[in-house]
Parts: C-alpha cells; structure tokens; sequence
C-alpha cells in the first residue's frame, strides 16, 4: 500500500495538564501556533476539571502535581481558534452529562463562527467519578443513563445547529420553541465525533456519528486488529441498519506518542508512562507492542502506525509525552513531523 496516498492526517492533543502552575497561555498558543506551521490538521484540548493524580504522573514528568493546573477548555479553544489561522479546533471529548446540550450547542456554535468554520465536536459518555465528587457535581452511575444522555444531547446539538426552532421531548432533555443564532459556519453543521470503544458507543457512531475516534490510553491499549473489525462493523451497521453512506465515517484514534530521535532515547522517556497505576507492571516494550503508546524513533513510529491505515484509520490525534513544557514538545512535534508524516502525507 502506498500509505502517502492514503489522505492520513495528524491532529496534535495539547495537553493541558501536569504542568507547573506558573505555566503561561503564551506557551500552549506557541505550541497550537507551531502545529499548525508543521502541517497538523487540528489542535484539541482535554475538558476536565481534574484527573486522578495517578493518571496525570503516567504523562508528565513534573516533580510537583499537588496542585492540579487544568486550563479551562473552552475558554482556551476559543482563545486559540482566535490566535490560529487554519487548524481545527475542538475537545477531545468532552463528557455530555457535564454540560446541558444547548450549552454544548451555544459554545460550539460559538468557536465555529469566531473561527470562520474550523470547529469539531468530540463527544463521550464521561467518566471519573471522583472528578464529579470533588466538586459536588451529580455523577450517573448508570452507564446505561449516560448513554442515553448522550444520544438526547447529539440529537439536541444536530438540532440547535440546524433547524430554525426546536421542540425536543427527550427522557433527560426537554426544548420548547428553542433557537439559537448565529448558526454555526459549517453547513450543514460541524462535524460531531464519537470517542469510546465499547459495543453501545460503536452503534451510536453507526448511527449518528462522523468518525469513530477511540482513545488507546483510557483502557490497555489499542491493537489494529480490534480496530479493524471495529470499524467494519460500525461502516456495516451504519449502511444496512441506519441506511447512512458508510464512507462518510471517518476513522480516527487517539495514541500518545514518546518519539525521539533514537529508540533508545524515546524508551528512556517513556519509562514516565510506568508511574501510572494500571501501567507500572508493564515493560516499556510490552506498552508499545499493546499500543498503550507509540514509542521509538521516526521508523519505528511509523511501523506502528501502518497496520492501523491498513485498517481504515485515515486521521491520528497525537499527544506528545512526557509532558514537560512547551519547547519539550516543539521538539518531539518536529521530529515526528519530520520523520513520521511525510511516510503519510503527499507532498503535492
């Protein structure tokens, strides 16, 4: 396979979290500025209000992570759509249940207009209890509940994005009379992709979604052939079920990526990925071979990477780790751009 022809494309995920709290903004603009020049298609930000501390050492290499920085993400994405010129903006994802649908609606609406059209909606069930806890926010336990939520609150956004007023009698989400102006500059709308990669979530992409975008870092990895028969059957589904074109859903996923410019040098870093729990077991080999994240030089990235374009894959979000500082990941964005994506990517 000629894998430049393949139309692949890169996403970068800023990862704004397990840095210093002195961090400045300047520096994550620098950093969504400099993605952009290197020929990233979109920079994406992570929505939480906080991690568990177990999880955020597995990806940073910062001393102190007593105080969690976690940047606010819509705030940031609109402030950085403001600062970029062609990149695509949005979370990666942001959890339904935490905000109602039309708020949703109303921010995306927003970023998409004040970025002239570059806006895309990550979506996902949420999780992490203990970050709803913390805060005293209503977390459902039932996976079943947040499920339906999603889907009231996919249909809700579809809805305030396109339609000239809404009436909506969901379960969770009731609308009466409801507009919203401006509409977004997509049209029909801004693309709406789904994260997750259990069976419900895998339907509710057939269904409604424009690309399957699972995370490999939320659960033991990610392998191709799982991501293949996945694929084919949301495409299978999405054709004979819900009688939608099946080319029209993307296939993405989200790795995290340790490259340097020798394998040794990217091995050594990547034994930060051991200071989280559910990965403190494992060999920096073992994580690479169960795609919990890409780890080598240019070549060995992009070996990685194949037998997931072979597989249907034609878009990546990368996040660069360890996460240190601005210039730190420069650094490995411009390997990797260097090195991994011309192997992708026509030069014409």
């Amino acid at each position: 396979m000629d894998y430049r022809s393949a139309g692949v494309k890169f996403a970068l995920k800023l990862n704004m979290y397990g840095h210093p709290v002195e961090t400045r903004f300047a520096d994550f603009v620098r950093v969504a500025q400099e993605a952009e020049e290197l020929g990233f298609d979109a920079v994406y930000t992570i929505d939480h209000l906080f991690l568990p501390p177990d999880q955020v050492a597995g990806f940073s290499d910062y001393a102190d992570l007593g105080r969690p920085f976690f940047p606010e993400a819509w705030t940031a994405m609109a402030a950085l759509a403001a600062r970029t010129r062609r990149i695509r903006i949005g979370p990666q994802v942001t959890p339904m249940m935490r905000y109602h649908p039309a708020l949703m609606a109303k921010f995306g609406a927003g970023i998409d207009w004040l970025s002239e059209g570059r806006f895309v909606l990550q979506v996902g069930t949420g999780w992490n209890p203990d970050e709803y806890h913390r805060y005293g926010l209503p977390y459902v336990e039932s996976f079943s509940t947040r499920y339906a939520q999603l889907v009231e609150g996919m249909e809700v956004i579809d809805a305030l994005w396109t339609r000239e007023a809404v009436d909506y009698q969901g379960e969770h989400y009731q609308l009466k009379g409801a507009t919203m102006w401006p509409k977004p500059v997509t049209k029909p709308r801004p693309p709406m992709w789904i994260g997750g990669s259990g069976p419900s979530t895998r339907r509710l992409v057939a269904r409604m979604g424009d690309a399957w975008t699972p995370a490999a870092p939320h659960y033991t990895g990610l392998e191709a052939d799982f991501y293949a028969s996945s694929l084919s059957e949301i495409r299978r589904m999405a054709a004979e079920e819900y009688h939608r074109d099946p080319a029209r859903i993307l296939g993405a996923a989200l790795f995290f990526v340790v490259i340097d410019t020798t394998s040794a040098e990217a091995s050594e870093a990547a034994s930060t990925l051991r200071r989280r729990d559910a990965w403190k077991e494992m060999s920096v080999e073992e994580m690479g071979a169960k795609g919990v994240a890409l780890i080598g030089d240019g070549e060995a990235v992009t070996r990685f990477l194949e037998p997931f374009v072979d597989a249907g894959a034609r878009y990546f979000t990368l996040g660069f780790v360890p996460i240190r500082d601005a210039d730190e990941t420069i650094r490995r964005m411009r390997i990797f751009a260097e090195e991994v994506m011309p192997n992708f990517m026509s030069s014409e």
